[in-house]
């Protein structure tokens, strides 16, 4: 009896600790005191060859690479003289070309807004004609699961700044610095439910940005509009989308604004120039 009383105790204290964050993190730190006073002593043993067992990734040799991966996920390294020497054929058949270093990372944005990232050493080195690796193997990223909204190396996004969009709507801007970091798996942005990544669109200076829906409803207005705010954000809403209809592209405005929506051209710097968050107007076919 005294040892059930004592199981009950001990069941009840548990579920205490467990249904409470403050009482979780007053027990960790009981047992990090009690860990420290029971061996926080000083070292006794000298280690004479500490530098040699230091092992210093930075003094790997630097080479231009080129990351390259098809339609099917299957991606590899190639070196910058055979990419240089097959652009055209390379080009072509690859999905993903991106310029980066050996000791570069590759940043791949889903659109179940995470960043997955892979050290450029990971991704094997290959001939022109080799298959490759699955990029499944190499990170947690899958294919079969979620799709790549946008892909670059970390090199590549130094100093810049992005827009985000996704299918609600929402969207934002957001400087490269909110992604430096050394995890593998990061939350790029924030989603409401049932929403998803749609565009990561680098801005290289235009002043003004289209949306485009899935029915056929155009909107411009100026970039300065959208918010610049931390990865963790929604966004603002960047137009007014009716039942059933989605964000389907994001354009920024550069020197040829000229698309293709069903067959029929669409001069993006003849649209009227509006405020966010309008209903913009639909193009005629």
């Amino acid at each position: 009896e005294k040892e059930h009383k004592e199981t009950l105790r001990k069941i009840g204290e548990y579920k205490k600790i467990l249904g409470s964050r403050a009482q979780m993190n007053r027990v960790i730190k009981e047992d990090l005191a009690a860990i420290k006073a029971e061996f926080a002593t000083p070292r006794r043993t000298l280690i004479e060859d500490g530098p040699e067992a230091v092992y210093d990734e930075s003094a790997v040799a630097v080479q231009e690479m080129v990351f390259v991966m098809d339609r099917f996920g299957y991606c590899k390294l190639l070196d910058k003289s055979t990419y240089d020497r097959n652009q055209e054929t390379v080009d072509t058949e690859q999905v993903h070309v991106v310029k980066c270093l050996n000791t570069d990372k590759i940043c791949l944005f889903a659109a179940s807004g995470s960043l997955y990232q892979i050290k450029a050493m990971d991704v094997p080195a290959g001939k022109l004609r080799d298959k490759g690796t699955p990029i499944e193997n190499l990170s947690k990223f899958d294919g079969a699961k979620d799709t790549i909204v946008y892909l670059t190396s970390a090199e590549n996004m130094k100093g810049r700044i992005f827009v985000f969009a996704t299918k609600m709507a929402m969207v934002k801007q957001v400087p490269a610095e909110e992604f430096e970091t050394n995890n593998r798996v990061v939350a790029a942005t924030k989603l409401q439910d049932g929403d998803e990544l749609a565009a990561v669109i680098p801005v290289e200076g235009e002043t003004e940005v289209v949306i485009q829906t899935t029915g056929g409803v155009f909107l411009r207005f100026a970039l300065e509009e959208i918010s610049m705010l931390k990865k963790a954000s929604r966004g603002v809403r960047g137009i007014r989308l009716t039942k059933n209809e989605e964000l389907e592209k994001l354009y920024l405005i550069g020197e040829n604004p000229i698309v293709d929506y069903k067959g029929k051209e669409v001069h993006l710097n003849r649209l009227k120039l509006a405020k966010r968050d309008g209903k913009g107007s639909k193009v005629r076919l």
